[in-house]
This record gives C-alpha cells, sequence and structure tokens, in this order.
C-alpha cells in the first residue's frame, strides 16, 4: 500500500524480503545447494552449466526424483498417473533390460535395486541410492545389481551334464554352471 512519505509494509513486516532465493536448479535453499560445481565456470547452482531438454551445457543435472530417473531410463515421463506410473515403468525397463532381471523399488528418500534369479530362494544385495544422485551412479547400481543376479544363476542352475563327475550338493540341491557343458552350452536350466 502507498503511504504519502512512501511505501507500507503490513504488521509484522520491516521491509521487503529477504534476497535469499531458492537455487534454480535443485530447488534448496543457497546454503544448502546440492547442485555439482561446474567445471568450467566454478559456479554451482546456475541453471545455464546443466542439461536442461535435451540441449548440451557444461555438466549434467543430478537425478533428483522418479521423474528425472525415468527420462534417464526411457528418455521420456509419463503423462499420468504420477510416481506410481513412474515406478512401474522404471521397474519393468529395468527387469527387461538387464541380463537376469533385476529388482526395482522406490524407497523413502531413494530408490533401491537388487539382483534377482528365477527360480533360486536366496536374496541379492540390494542396493540404495538416495535423492540425489548422478545417472553414472545408478547405472553401477544397476549394472551391479544385475551382475549378482546372474552370479547366482551360475552357481545355482547347473543341468545334470553339467557335472558328470558330480559336484557336490550345491544349494537347494543344485550345482554350478558348467560354462563347457555340450547339453545346456553354459546357459543352465530353469528350475
Amino acid at each position: 500500500m502507498k503511504h504519502p512519505f512512501g511505501w507500507s509494509y503490513p504488521p509484522g513486516c520491516s521491509g521487503p524480503p529477504d534476497d535469499d532465493y531458492p537455487c534454480e536448479v535443485c530447488g534448496n535453499h543457497p546454503d544448502d545447494c546440492t547442485c555439482p560445481e561446474c567445471p568450467e565456470c566454478g559456479e554451482q547452482g546456475n541453471p545455464t552449466c546443466y542439461v536442461q531438454d535435451g540441449h548440451l551445457s557444461h555438466i549434467k543435472l543430478p537425478i533428483m526424483c522418479l521423474r528425472d530417473l525415468l527420462i534417464e531410463v526411457e528418455g521420456d515421463d509419463v503423462k499420468e498417473g504420477g510416481d506410481d506410473a513412474r515406478a512401474r515403468r522404471i521397474a519393468r525397463r529395468l527387469y527387461k533390460g538387464t541380463k537376469c532381471g533385476i529388482s526395482f523399488s522406490p524407497t523413502e528418500r531413494g530408490i533401491q535395486v537388487s539382483g534377482y534369479c528365477e527360480g533360486w530362494d536366496g536374496e541379492c544385495e540390494a542396493y540404495e541410492l538416495t535423492f540425489p544422485f548422478t545417472a553414472e551412479a545408478f547405472w553401477n547400481a544397476t549394472a551391479d545389481a544385475d551382475n549378482d543376479g546372474c552370479f547366482a544363476w551360475n552357481q545355482s542352475h547347473g543341468c545334470e551334464s553339467c557335472w558328470p563327475e558330480g559336484h557336490g550338493d550345491g544349494e537347494f540341491g543344485c550345482w554350478p554352471i558348467n560354462p563347457e557343458c555340450l547339453v545346456c552350452h553354459g546357459n543352465g536350466v530353469v528350475l
């Protein structure tokens, strides 16, 4: 409201608001910005230093939420269904797009991936990532989880001809795959 002697502020307000606006990239207070430092200009949280709308700038933004992760995994976002639909699409893509299939689930503050082995009652290690994280950290965790699932398969799905001389009883009566087996050709069998 304009006062004859200048502007007047509402009761309890002594002046204009502080100039500390949230970071334009991560949305945090400038003191709590989680954006990586730009290797070219040294700034943190400068929107022109990051990949935006497919245009390459200096560095890539961290993955801050399931929407960002879905765009990393599929290159697109869902139009309807929110985070539940995003989680289902990410889980399906990761299961189908890995050698042994991996398990994906969102957590309260991030995501979890773990290896999967059909017919095996054991559990593979879970890899948890807390938002924000880099695409590289995500793909490394995905590769590690898939390797765990493949290792479990190779240790438990040998066919009856893999070790004709006997290999002892493996877990749950199974035995490792013989990569030189002439019957299953080193692929093993589904239990």
